[in-house]
């Protein structure tokens, strides 16, 4: 079987179902390693209307996720849920090859920022009025992982010639010896994920065309992070 079909269920549940509110909402959604940490992401997206129940569409009300750390000697914290990016593709697009029973054509792209040397392991944001979120059956859900640089109190980051960090944060810095530097691109990397993680709330955007989205943030979750880890769930209501 083709790795493309190789996917996480993520089930929603209607505020009414009997498995409201227990591990069963709680839907793993991405799975890998960074920093030598092996490491899954759960999520849980709770409904708008808590009576009611939903059967072909689901009102997000609020979206929670958790961090699960395995092994490894560096643990990894949440910092915040930032952007969901939904697209609606044609019919030649490359992501009908994952071939989902009754797929909408929509892919959500959700957007996860993650810290090393950080101990907070859950985040939760409420979906505003003014940029609902709907899932459908059969949407496919893509997480996109960013990782803002270790605080400058372990890396040293913001006076990195001095040589005397705690820890290199290996995705924007290099150790050479007695030296440490910032990788070339490090400044532009820092400078789109501090925004987006300062930003109050989730954005929810939805467009039909590529060139509306924020390529610079679509870049910086694109960097290691190909489609084929375990990062895609096909979305069912439940």
């Amino acid at each position: 079987m083709a790795h493309e079909n190789l996917r996480f269920n993520l089930m929603l549940r209607s505020g009414t179902d009997p498995l409201y509110g227990t591990q069963a909402t709680l839907n793993p959604v991405y799975s890998d390693q960074a920093y030598g940490t092996q490491y899954g992401l759960f999520a849980d997206f709770k409904p708008k209307d808590m009576d009611k129940v939903y059967k072909d569409f689901f009102d997000v009300g609020e979206l929670s996720m958790r961090i699960q750390n395995y092994s490894g000697a560096i643990t990894l914290g949440i910092t915040k849920i930032s952007t969901v990016y939904i697209k609606e593709f044609d019919e030649n697009n490359e992501m009908n090859e994952f071939k989902i029973d009754g797929f909408s054509k929509r892919h959500i792209k959700l957007f996860v920022i993650l810290q090393s040397l950080n101990n907070s392991f859950e985040a939760s944001e409420t979906i505003s009025d003014k940029e609902p979120l709907t899932l459908y059956n059969g949407d496919l859900l893509e997480i996109l992982v960013q990782y803002l640089p270790a605080e400058n109190k372990f890396s040293n980051i913001d006076n990195v010639e001095k040589n005397d960090a705690f820890f290199v944060d290996h995705k924007y810095q290099v150790r050479d010896g007695e030296e440490i530097s910032n990788r070339d691109d490090t400044h532009e990397l820092r400078e789109v994920i501090a925004i987006t993680n300062a930003a109050s709330g989730i954005r929810v955007i939805t467009t039909n065309n590529s060139e509306d989205l924020d390529e610079k943030l679509l870049d910086v979750g694109r960097v290691g992070d190909p489609r084929c880890k375990q990062k895609m769930s096909d979305i069912y209501i439940v």
